[in-house]
């Protein structure tokens, strides 16, 4: 349940982040915001810390991850900076 004036943004769009949007942009009320990897790179500190201010979220919803397994063996360090 969110409340009236909630501001959330959802980190990631795949399966999870997806459901998350669409129950939220459901409500009126709420401001609701889903940022894909195109638009906030969740290994790039400074440049996620830059677009959270714009938005000023009141809730975040961090749902992105690195689910490709062979891709996450062949790069560990990338898919524990996502994960």
């Amino acid at each position: 349940m969110l409340l009236p004036d909630e501001t959330v943004v959802i980190l990631g769009s795949g399966q999870i982040g997806r459901a998350l949007y669409d129950e939220c942009s459901q409500k009126e009320s709420a401001g609701c915001t889903m940022l894909g990897h195109e638009e906030a790179d969740v290994t790039d500190l400074e440049t996620l810390r830059e677009r959270l201010a714009e938005l000023k979220p009141t809730l975040i919803f961090h749902t992105a991850a690195f689910t490709k397994v062979n891709e996450c063996e062949r790069n560990p360090g990338l898919a524990f900076a996502v994960n």
